[in-house]
């Protein structure tokens, strides 16, 4: 079998929750009982069985919850939870179809996929053409920056495999073995993979445009998709692998900051970053360094990007890093007072920036975007490198999109 090993019973979401939802107090020491280094163990909170993102000591305090909040919070929640729900439900029924195959095929691939059916087998089948041509269309319609239209097509090109997701989650276990159970020539394998990697990337492409206009929903859905689809074709000896790789790293980074930036959705981001660490993804070591604002014990930060892989406008303004330091202390000698609150003002992003940044008080000074001065006379050197290096970013801010 091709695909990434991950331990079932271990795929999961996340359980390890430290403070009550109620109370706000620590998990209760438990007396008497102890470590094997001879510290008190604690009892494991109780997780709220309609969200699987709250906890509790008890049922008193999980009344206390239910009735200051929580019954309105939970549904919300549970609805975000969703996508997580189904790419478990894929999950198990991918294992379970993986260690049901014959071995009666000694010259073929064994692959169990929820896409490859209806007619999408291979590129010459009609039906998968026409998709991919419709696809292509709307990439120049996006060159020639007619992004509604574009994305109209990218949506409808993509609607056959959100269709073949839907029955694939909703079928019972029975049918989904024949859905899934695929037997591939040697020969024909490394088109299935190309064609199943060009799908993930459409899917994850099409999910941050739909992130970028407010439809999350959607967008989750296509990340697990996604998401399911890296962990299917995941195979070390193939060409792709550092690519597949990269993308998965990707896709679950976007869905984890999808639900960080929903305030109500941030403890979903916990269950996000569990599963990403079980695919070995992101680099992250603990469920609990997600959101990073939220870690509740000590943990060293790493870099999502190595240093190598950055690209080289990060590199000149590292060379150019004592100019700009300059730069902005001459800004604070004259000017701190009328540095804005991190976050604040009349933006279109970025107010929740201050919750992380330790402590209190942090200003920020906007260089292009919304509060930024109409001229470079304020930073000459520092806006000159941006508007050189990085002109996308400098043009996005300056329409709106964000600040730098």
């Amino acid at each position: 079998h091709n695909g990434l090993e991950v331990s079932q019973a271990n795929f999961s979401l996340f359980t390890s929750w430290q403070m009550c939802d109620a109370c706000g107090l620590p998990p209760h020491v438990i007396p008497i009982v102890r470590d094997g280094d001879g510290r008190p163990q604690t009892k494991k909170l109780l997780t709220c069985s309609g969200c699987k993102s709250a906890a509790y000591h008890d049922a008193t305090c999980q009344r206390s919850h239910w009735t200051s909040g929580h019954k309105k919070e939970c549904k919300e929640l549970k609805s975000a939870l969703r996508p997580l729900n189904d790419l478990l439900t894929w999950y198990a029924k991918y294992e379970e179809a993986r260690s049901s195959f014959s071995d009666n095929c000694t010259d073929c691939k064994r692959v169990t996929t929820w896409w490859d059916q209806h007619d999408f087998d291979g590129m010459d089948a009609s039906k998968f053409k026409n998709y991919n041509q419709l696809w292509k269309q709307s990439v120049q319609n996006w060159k020639k920056q007619e992004y509604l239209i574009a994305m109209e097509g990218f949506q409808r090109s993509l609607q056959p495999f959100s269709s073949a997701w839907e029955t694939y989650i909703t079928s019972t276990r029975a049918e989904s073995k024949v859905i899934a159970r695929k037997y591939i020539e040697d020969d024909k394998y490394s088109k299935f993979i190309e064609q199943s990697f060009i799908l993930a990337r459409r899917l994850l492409f099409c999910s941050y445009c739909e992130l970028d206009g407010g439809q999350v929903d959607i967008a989750r859905d296509r990340m697990v998709q996604c998401i399911s689809i890296l962990i299917t074709i995941f195979e070390p000896s193939l060409v792709k692998h550092e690519s597949t790789i990269e993308l998965m790293d990707d896709a679950w980074m976007e869905l984890m900051l999808s639900m960080e930036e929903i305030p109500q959705h941030r403890a979903i981001a916990r269950h996000v970053a569990k599963l990403a660490i079980l695919t070995h993804s992101c680099r992250w070591t603990d469920p609990m360094q997600r959101p990073g604002y939220m870690a509740r014990c000590p943990l060293k930060s790493i870099p999502h990007t190595a240093t190598e892989k950055h690209p080289q406008w990060c590199t000149t303004l590292e060379q150019n890093w004592e100019s700009i330091v300059k730069e902005y202390k001459k800004l604070a000698s004259h000017n701190l007072q009328s540095f804005s609150d991190v976050g604040s003002g009349e933006r279109g992003s970025g107010h929740d920036d201050h919750k992380v940044v330790t402590g209190t008080s942090w200003k920020e000074y906007v260089l292009f975007g919304t509060g930024a001065k109409n001229s470079d006379a304020d930073a000459p050197l520092t806006k000159g490198l941006l508007r050189k290096h990085v002109p996308d970013a400098v043009s996005l801010a300056e329409q709106g999109g964000g600040e730098v």
